[in-house]
């Protein structure tokens, strides 16, 4: 829903889900923190503030954040959008500046989450249809990817359609051009073209937290936890894995839609290994329905290959995850 609070359609409060009382629904304690070392040896995980968690059995659902490491400067410049929270704040500050000084706004990384926060960015800061012409005159918007066409997990019918919607938008966007360093304002490409940018946004592939490195767990060539059918770590019982940060073999997208399919059979599991009953393999499905918004009234959707899009799409979309956020949220008296 991370487009649709960007384009207006939504606040905050409306994606966001209350860990806390979600967690005292459950009957489970909630502790809002950051582990920064793991000894699975001693089943001790180790927090920033100094303090440590010991465990019986664990499960990492940490997810990932866009790689600012792999590029020059990226790190100290480049603003990522995970997590949500500072990219959002920063965001907004761009907005109020973007009333008094326009500025060029660039996104690095051609996949869906670049372009639908790309789409989103550029309708939110133009403003109406009637507003549209003036304000790309003043402002632009770049999407820049290594690869040679955005949304590469995407049919081709989608892409195209998709690519047609943001040039007619005005949207510059550069593929085939790797970025090689990054300076505040500036972007250097490969290809020795420099893009100015007064606000530049990282959606690059995750890249996990680099204790991981030191725990002992076996990972993939990517730092991701290896993982088996049941989830759990590749030589431990009582370690699991899902989302972004698993990695199965043969491999599966890094996706939301398998990282929430992943959840049931995580807690099956989970509640298995603690009374001594047997496991439950996931299966994830062989095709997935992908949606994504395009900030503009509509949706594209994508399934075995198949690729559909309109109003209703949108629509769809929309109830979709409002259910979701909704499910999970406890309901006041």
């Amino acid at each position: 829903m991370l487009p649709g609070i960007i384009a207006g359609e939504y606040r905050v409060e409306q994606a966001r889900i209350d860990t806390r009382a979600l967690a005292e629904r459950a009957g489970a304690n909630c502790r809002i923190g950051e582990i920064v070392g793991l000894d699975v040896c001693a089943k001790v995980a180790r927090c920033r503030d100094g303090t440590c968690l010991g465990y019986d059995i664990l499960s990492l659902d940490i997810g990932s954040a866009p790689d600012t490491g792999a590029v020059a400067g990226a790190a100290s410049v480049a603003v990522p959008v995970k997590p949500i929270d500072p990219y959002l704040d920063h965001f907004n500050e761009v907005m109020e500046g973007f009333r008094t000084t326009p500025r060029a706004v660039a996104v690095v990384g051609g996949g869906a989450t670049g372009v639908e926060l790309i789409l989103a960015m550029q309708k939110r800061l133009t403003g109406s249809a009637a507003q549209f012409e003036e304000q790309t005159r003043q402002r632009s918007f770049h999407l820049i990817t290594q690869s040679a066409e955005i949304l590469t997990e995407f049919p081709h019918s989608l892409r195209e359609a998709v690519l047609a919607k943001a040039i007619a938008r005005k949207i510059s966007i550069h593929v085939n051009a790797p970025v090689v360093r990054v300076e505040p304002n500036m972007l250097f490409l490969a290809s020795g073209e420099i893009l100015q940018a007064g606000a530049i946004y990282w959606a690059t592939e995750g890249a996990l937290a680099p204790w991981l490195r030191d725990t002992g767990l076996l990972l993939s060539a990517g730092g991701f936890v290896c993982v088996d059918r049941m989830l759990r770590a590749v030589g431990r019982d009582d370690i699991f894995a899902v989302g972004d940060i698993a990695s199965f073999d043969p491999p599966l997208p890094k996706s939301g839609v398998f990282a929430v399919r992943a959840g049931s059979a995580l807690a099956a599991n989970i509640r298995s290994l603690a009374a001594g009953e047997p496991w439950r393999p996931f299966r994830p499905r062989k095709s997935a329905l992908y949606l994504l918004s395009t900030a503009d009234g509509q949706a594209h959707g994508a399934k075995f290959g198949w690729s559909f899009s309109g109003p209703l799409v949108a629509r769809f979309k929309r109830n979709l995850d409002q259910r979701f956020v909704k499910r999970f949220t406890p309901q006041r008296p």
